[in-house]
């Protein structure tokens, strides 16, 4: 049972001030729908220090399709360190309390609480990302329940679950000697492409000024071959990149659903179908990642260097005035970064919840009939698919609304360099 009165004394306050001065706070984005809970423990187990992974947490709390109960999420707290205490409270009660805390949120869903203040309360959604709202915002979604937590000496020894990015890259291993000669074939497509204002130059300033026809002919000719090798050299640089791509994609699928196979019958029966076949296409992302834009920033950066190089020795002041335009860029990414990264999270969450629906109804498409429920069924799927729709659409705008900004600092930034 909750208890509904009990409040112990409120333990001191944790001293994470740099985050509470910047609100920067741990954040973990639920893998599926019914992963809330367990993803409020594994943020909160980072703001401690500690690295722990959601698929056993999810375990511990014995979550299903339809998530964890505060009662199995207090046991998964307890068995990694911490000492826990389920409540019924208002927002000043909690206010006093330890936090971060885990609150019952929308009657469906767990998030984090972090900092409660005079006007705001921040918050960290496992859906939607960290946000800061108003107390009357905070008060109209909150069920009133909430889980205390308070880590114990325990904590300190627990062992952590030791995951990594870098684990898939052992996927490129075998194809590094390709992505290698993909690697210089880009450096030499970024060498060429410093041929044409070169060769520019030198048409201004020998074939105008002198009016040299030989000079324009061999120069044309120059250009031409730089062309046509260029070309060549690109063709057979995508051919190697798709080639490469197809075969990480292959062993990536192959490896995932694999190993889904080979998972207990209880992980299939606490998850949804679209849940499952969402992190087929994450995966596929994670493939583009490694054989595209992985190599892609290398190379930028490497260009960079090259081009700003290049701009130094025709002319510093120049040069200067065009790093100007950095820290605009720069400001700009940083401001837009966590807005992308929540209304991606929202369209993700707002697909897998469609795709799993649909799904689900035509799996059992004789239970539909036989109850007579198909105009029910559609009226919810219409719903979710106007919400996703929607959330698409507002991703859209804010992409839009960045690409204006942008468009905006670069032409200023050229009329300024004019």
């Amino acid at each position: 049972t909750i208890s509904k009165a009990y409040f112990p004394s409120p333990t001191q306050k944790v001293g994470h001030l740099w985050q509470r001065v910047i609100r920067r706070y741990p954040f973990f984005a639920q893998q599926s729908g019914s992963d809330c809970g367990a993803a409020c423990l594994v943020m909160i187990g980072r703001y401690w220090g500690k690295r722990f992974s959601v698929n056993r947490l999810r375990d511990i709390s014995n979550a299903d399709r339809n998530g964890a109960s505060l009662r199995g999420l207090s046991a998964a707290a307890e068995s990694i360190g911490f000492s826990t205490r389920p409540v019924k409270a208002s927002l000043d009660q909690l206010a006093k309390q330890q936090l971060p805390a885990i609150v019952h949120w929308e009657g469906k869903h767990f998030i984090v609480v972090y900092e409660i203040t005079n006007k705001h309360v921040v918050i960290a959604d496992p859906g939607l990302g960290q946000k800061t709202l108003s107390h009357q915002e905070f008060k109209a979604d909150w069920t009133g329940y909430a889980l205390l937590l308070e880590p114990t000496a325990i904590l300190k020894d627990t062992k952590e679950s030791k995951t990594s990015f870098w684990q898939f890259f052992e996927l490129v291993k075998p194809h590094s000697v390709v992505l290698l000669e993909v690697f210089f074939a880009s450096l030499m497509i970024q060498i060429f492409g410093l041929v044409t204002p070169i060769f520019t130059q030198i048409i201004l300033d020998r074939v105008v000024v002198q009016r040299s026809t030989l000079t324009l002919t061999a120069v044309g000719l120059g250009l031409l071959m730089f062309t046509m090798f260029r070309v060549a050299i690109t063709g057979l640089r995508q051919y190697l990149l798709d080639h490469t791509a197809n075969k990480v994609d292959l062993a990536l699928i192959v490896g995932f659903i694999s190993h889904t196979l080979r998972l207990p019958l209880g992980f299939f029966e606490s998850r949804f179908v679209g849940d499952i076949t969402s992190r087929i296409q994450e995966n596929r992302k994670i493939e583009r990642f490694l054989t595209g834009e992985a190599l892609s920033i290398l190379l930028d950066l490497l260009t960079v260097f090259i081009y700003v190089g290049l701009m130094f020795w025709y002319s510093w002041k120049m040069a200067l005035l065009i790093l100007v335009i950095v820290p605009p860029f720069f400001v700009l990414a940083l401001i837009s970064t966590p807005f992308l990264k929540r209304i991606s999270r929202e369209v993700f969450n707002a697909i897998a919840k469609e795709s799993s629906y649909l799904i689900e109804v035509l799996s059992g498409v004789r239970t539909v009939k036989s109850t007579a429920v198909e105009q029910t069924v559609r009226w919810h799927w219409e719903e979710l698919l106007n919400k996703e729709v929607k959330t698409n659409f507002s991703g859209q705008v804010i992409s839009n609304r960045l690409q204006i900004f942008s468009n905006t600092i670069e032409g200023l930034a050229t009329t300024a360099l004019l």
